[in-house]
């Protein structure tokens, strides 16, 4: 403890019972009679309160030489503007007493690993600030808790408000409640507080990036009075593996929600999206890989951003029903959902576009129906592939759908069934198409008589596949490489009115001797005038054995190589 002069001393009993006064006020739990008495407080009083601390002057204290034997701090001002960054290490309590202060710049505390308490309503002598910059606690890894309702004045917080206060175990007495005022919370403002366990956000209307991210002991987080939030930015609680549930039924005026919203929150178990009802847009990875979700109700939205539940591989069924206002999914929806069997897209009827991956790698599904969706017009890469045990899917009404990308159904081994007799405006088929779906027989192909282009490794590696009639496909000009490969019980190949295939060079025959034709005796060629023998030549120089059978309008050509 310093030494104080008598003058010095008279200051600071002043000082210290108008910070009492003021702490009386605030906390409003005493009675009025306490409250009438306190302008009589004893010098002995504010001993007992504040006897352990240290007493400087903002000013004096910045020039002290040695700080290094103070532990508790209490520090007054009459500045304006402050930014505090030489409190060292050594501190582990300290009161604020600022009453002419209105906006505390970078850095204010920065790293003062040794707190351990901002107390007694620290920060009430705070109240006339309007704005705190950027990591205002940043660091502080000892402090254990802090009370901000003495931050009543408040309208804007800057990035990393208490990032990596590591030992935080609670925001107590409804800690952000005093922060009613404020409309702007930076990045950052909790992230990496991996001990917090409980916090009240009541009162906020805008929350930044990373605002919770990866407060790992977090269990519970009560969102239910937060009726005037409309934004969330990314990462809200992205990596808080002890969150168990979560309820959002309060959030009746949010608007957006940025990326990765619960991306990774392993412990996830049950999440109530049901009072969302203002919501316009998800950002992506919002709930991506947290396995441990088991189900879930997405009733009321409208657009769905890439890796929605993305690596959800506990996910055992999904009700889509309700998405009667939904247009768009973006990439990689339900990717990974290892569990999932039973999925209801009956409500998707205005859903105009569906993106890469959709349901890919889904290894439980075993039956979709996409019959009601008849206003879609894309679909992106890898459309439901690898999933293993679907057996039967239904597109009949897909009308609108004007291309098939890359890896369409790609190795779904046991599909025995696909209805693509709708799809009478599709013009061109990606890479891929039907990918070694080793158990289908049979696919009727006859309605896609407007396509113009097939992609490469068309129905590569379906054994079991006996006929194909390609017969209608009249304006088919282009097929990719290695159609039909490993196809080795087709038997029946109709190809007799593709009179206008003009580029059938594009065939790489150097790979025919992996077609089997040992069944293939009705490969019909009946009005295919216009095959280039030269380039059928040119292509099959690297073949060592092969014989060619081929059928056109009763002249018999044989080839031997």
């Amino acid at each position: 403890m310093k030494t104080e002069t008598t003058e010095e001393n008279e200051d600071k009993y002043e000082i210290l019972l108008s910070h009492y006064v003021n702490n009386l006020e605030s906390y409003k739990t005493l009675s009025n009679e306490e409250l009438d008495e306190a302008d009589i407080v004893t010098k002995e009083t504010l001993d007992a309160m504040y006897g352990d601390y240290d007493f400087y002057k903002y000013e004096d204290y910045v020039n002290l030489l040695d700080k290094s034997l103070i532990e508790n701090l209490y520090l007054y001002s009459e500045q304006e503007v402050l930014e505090l960054r030489s409190i060292p290490e050594n501190i582990k309590m300290i009161v604020l007493n600022f009453p002419k202060l209105i906006r505390i710049g970078y850095e204010f505390l920065y790293r003062c690993s040794g707190l351990t308490e901002i107390i007694l309503n620290g920060l009430s002598g705070l109240s006339g600030v309007t704005s705190i910059g950027d990591s205002f606690l940043l660091g502080c890894r000892g402090l254990i808790d802090i009370d901000l309702s003495g931050l009543s004045g408040v309208t804007a917080i800057g990035y990393e408000f208490l990032y990596r206060c590591s030992g935080l175990t609670e925001i107590i007495l409804n800690g952000l409640s005093g922060l009613s005022g404020v409309t702007t919370i930076g990045d950052g403002f909790l992230s990496g507080c991996n001990e917090l366990t409980r916090i009240d956000l009541s009162g906020l209307i805008t929350i930044g990036d990373f605002f919770l991210y990866r407060c790992g002991g977090l269990v519970a987080v009560d969102l239910v009075r937060m009726i005037g939030l409309t934004s969330i930015g990314n990462s809200f609680l992205a990596e808080c593996i002890g969150l168990v549930e979560i309820d959002l039924s309060g959030l009746t005026g949010l608007i957006t929600i940025g990326d990765s919203f619960l991306s990774g929150c392993c412990g996830l178990t049950g999440i109530n999206l049901n009072g969302l009802t203002g919501l316009i847009s998800i950002g992506n990875h919002f709930l991506a890989e947290c396995i441990g979700l088991v189900e879930i109700d997405l009733s009321g939205l409208t657009s769905i951003g890439n890796n929605y539940l993305f690596g959800c591989s506990a996910l055992v069924e999904i009700d889509l029903s309700g998405l009667i206002g939904l247009v768009t999914i973006d990439n990689q929806f339900l990717v990974g959902c290892s569990r999932l069997f039973e999925i209801d897209l009956s409500g998707l009827f205005g859903l105009t576009s569906i993106g890469d991956a959709f349901l890919t790698e889904c290894s439980r599904l075993i039956e979709v129906d996409l019959s009601r969706m008849t206003g879609l017009t894309s679909i992106g890469d890898a459309f439901l592939s690898e999933c293993s045990r679907l057996i039967g899917i239904d597109l009949s009404e897909l009308s609108g759908v004007t291309s098939i990308e890359c890896c369409f159904l790609y190795g779904c081994s046991r599909l025995i069934e696909v209805d693509l007799s709708g799809m009478t405006g599709l013009t061109s088929i990606g890479n891929h198409f039907l990918y070694r779906c080793d158990d289908l027989d049979d696919i009727d192909l006859s309605e896609l008589t407007g396509l113009v282009t097939i992609g490469n490794y068309f129905l590569l590696g379906c054994g079991e596949l006996v006929s194909i009639d390609l017969s209608r496909m009249t304006r088919l000009t282009s097929i990719g490489n290695y159609f039909l490969l490993g196809c080795g019980g087709l038997v029946d190949i109709d190809l007799s009115r593709m009179t206008r295939f003009r580029h059938l060079f594009q065939f790489r025959f150097r790979h025919l001797f992996q077609f089997r034709f040992r069944h293939l005796f009705q490969f019909r060629f009946r009005h295919l005038f216009q095959f280039r023998f030269r380039h059928l030549v040119y292509n099959v120089t690297d073949i060592k054995k092969m014989v060619c059978f081929i059928n056109i309008q009763n002249i018999y050509i044989y080839i031997y190589i």
